[in-house]
């Protein structure tokens, strides 16, 4: 029985005992270099706990001597061993330490001590190593994109033909990597980009027909995924907004000579296309009130060309009489502008004895809100 008690006290003894884990910090290694502010040379913070049973760390910028914080680096980075930092404009050229403890500080390490400096984002060199105490420097790759249109600009029945030219304008060669061209927000295409020494260049094509006037919006993204560790980043984009042209038609309605009663009139549309590229056939309406809607065909008319369609009318009873002209009414035919398709005007038909009604204003109103005499 006594034997018993004192097992069961010994293993209440030893439950009660807890066991400080161990955390080592294995990156940055010792005398490396890392530049402010360099989004392709982050700081590579590496760590290991045994045993693994914290959920979050804290990570810490300090003096070489490990004696005075410098900053917070992170206060709740995830434990999966691993944190790349961008080196921040404020910090200055120096010599530091990293520390990484757990939440509970009761399990720390610090990094051997490093060299943080300044560097420009335009570096055409990477460091690779030391000689002799001194740092050794290979030359770093820079691909350019170009988006060239062919033309600049189009017209809606006319294929729209780009260039994406890939440029390696660093001073290293290039590894392989993809070239992602859009439309809009749509990826329409993926290439391959091969290899590339400096000063040399590839291109790729594409062409679309325009389905509407307005724009095309271009744009290209090289190495996205920076798999070269490119010089320069800003220039691995570009974008191209590309004018698509289209006819505009307008239509022009005369309140031409205010007829008598049961006289007759001509009753005048004249369509006209405005725009700068031809357009298509398409059609006319137009009502006449009291006397129905009629559609009419119009001929693909070249910019600045017109059509007449005329009707002939006469009413028995005096007043006003309403005309309404509407060009393209079913949206068949794409413009530079659909908003001025469409006019509305009116005849004074006169008691016969009222002739100084007669007289003519001798206008015509277009549905784009002009006057022509």
């Amino acid at each position: 029985m006594k034997k018993l008690l004192r097992l069961f006290i010994l293993s209440a003894l030893i439950s009660g005992l807890s066991f400080a884990g161990v955390l080592n910090v294995t990156s940055p290694a010792a005398n490396s270099q890392w530049c402010i502010n360099d989004s392709n040379n982050k700081l590579e913070i590496r760590w290991h706990e045994t045993p693994h049973d914290h959920q979050l760390v804290k990570i810490r910028l300090f003096d070489s001597g490990a004696n005075t914080k410098i900053m917070d680096i992170a206060n709740d980075a995830i434990n999966d061993g691993a944190y790349n930092w961008l080196i921040p404009a404020t910090v200055q050229p120096g010599q530091y330490t990293v520390l990484v403890k757990t939440t509970d500080n009761q399990e720390f390490d610090f990094s051997a001590p490093i060299t943080i400096k300044s560097c420009s984002e335009t570096e055409p060199f990477v460091p690779v190593g030391t000689l002799e105490g001194k740092v050794h420097f290979i030359p770093k790759p820079d691909l350019e994109i170009k988006i060239i249109p062919i033309p600049g600009s189009v017209d809606i029945y006319q294929k729209a033909l780009v260039e994406f030219r890939v440029k390696n304008i660093g001073a290293g060669s290039s590894k392989a990597t993809k070239l992602k061209a859009f439309i809009g927000t749509t990826n329409t295409n993926t290439w391959d980009v091969g290899p590339l020494d400096p000063g040399r260049f590839m291109y790729k094509t594409k062409d679309i027909t325009p389905g509407g006037v307005g724009y095309i919006m271009w744009s290209a993204v090289v190495d996205k995924d920076n798999l070269i560790g490119d010089n320069n980043r800003q220039n691995n984009f570009a974008k191209y907004k590309m004018p698509v042209k289209g006819p505009d038609l307008i239509v022009c309605l005369s309140n031409g000579k205010r007829p008598a009663v049961g006289s007759r009139v001509d009753i005048h549309a004249d369509v006209k296309n405005i725009g700068v590229v031809k357009s298509k056939s398409c059609e006319l309406r137009l009502y006449v009130k009291q006397k129905g809607v009629t559609k009419h065909t119009i001929p693909a008319l070249d910019p600045g060309k017109s059509f007449r369609v005329t009707r002939k009318h006469g009413w028995a009873l005096a007043g006003t009489k309403k005309i309404t002209a509407f060009i393209d009414w079913n949206f068949k035919l794409p413009e530079s502008n659909e908003k001025n398709n469409k006019i509305e005007t009116s005849y004074f038909v006169r008691l016969p004895h009222h002739d100084k009604y007669a007289v003519s204003t001798g206008k015509f109103f277009c549905s784009d809100g002009t006057k022509i005499q």
